[in-house]
């Protein structure tokens, strides 16, 4: 309560994956039923950022490249995220 979605955002980053936030934009949100419940995605694009992507949790860390992401399987609340990442990077 209280947290602005930026100030979640640089939190979650570090906590999770090592990350400072310095720069983010807002890209998208995605509302998603998937039946048994309902998630709303609240999607930024982090321009700049410091230190190094670690799972801090053990979890698997990985970059990925625009064209290895069609290669992974993603929720299919993803795959909107997905979309809009191309079309900002690769506009027709």
């Amino acid at each position: 309560a209280g947290e602005s979605v930026q100030d979640a955002l640089r939190r979650e980053l570090l906590e999770e994956v090592n990350l400072t936030v310095r720069e983010c934009a807002r890209l998208l949100s995605i509302p998603h039923d998937y039946g048994d419940k309902k998630v709303l995605l609240d999607v930024w694009i982090v321009n700049i950022y410091s230190g190094e992507a670690t799972g801090r949790e053990g979890q698997p860390v990985k970059w990925a490249s625009m064209s290895e992401l069609d290669d992974h399987d993603f929720p299919d609340a993803n795959q909107a995220i997905i979309s809009a990442l191309k079309t900002l990077l690769y506009p027709v």
